[in-house]
């Protein structure tokens, strides 16, 4: 019996992303040796492939833009001297925050402040906790150790 080749099908061509599942047979029959579930998550923790989640059911999320280091948005040099319990010789001292999101000290995430729904197919970026919970599966996967690292973040496509 052949192998499907599945860089041929019909269906295949319909579909308008895989599974990991069915991407490890895709890139099998591509590459003409076995790729493994693990080798899918690897490709992409390494770049190489796009990872995509559906929300089926929606999510709720807030919207970003990556930018680089000077359109970084900033706290108001004042905004922390209204905290409570901030002790009186600090209350006058200005201090400059970020309220950008550092990705890796060349890129930075500006976050909408409005929280919108969202539904279908969105790619993961692979720079926030996504990141970690595909390392995790991989690690999973291959036998290695579990990923205990966290993020406050949360995951960003």
């Amino acid at each position: 019996m052949s192998k499907l080749n599945l860089s041929k099908s019909k269906l295949l061509m319909l579909k308008e992303w895989l599974a990991v599942p069915e991407a490890a047979r895709h890139l099998s029959n591509l590459f003409e040796e076995e790729v493994s579930e693990a080798d899918v998550l690897r490709l992409a923790l390494n770049k190489h492939l796009t990872l995509s989640v559906d929300f089926v059911n929606h999510a709720y999320a807030r919207r970003g833009k990556v930018v680089p280091y000077e359109n970084a948005e900033w706290y108001p040099p004042d905004f922390f001297s209204k905290f409570p319990g901030l002790p009186e010789e600090e209350k006058d001292k200005p201090v400059r925050v970020m309220k950008s999101l550092n990705i890796d000290g060349e890129r930075f995430i500006n976050l909408d402040d409005k929280v919108t729904k969202i539904k279908g197919v969105w790619d993961l970026a692979m720079i926030g906790n996504e990141r970690l919970d595909i390392e995790h599966e991989y690690q999973m996967l291959t036998g290695g150790p579990e990923v205990t690292l966290q993020g406050l973040d949360g995951a960003f496509s």
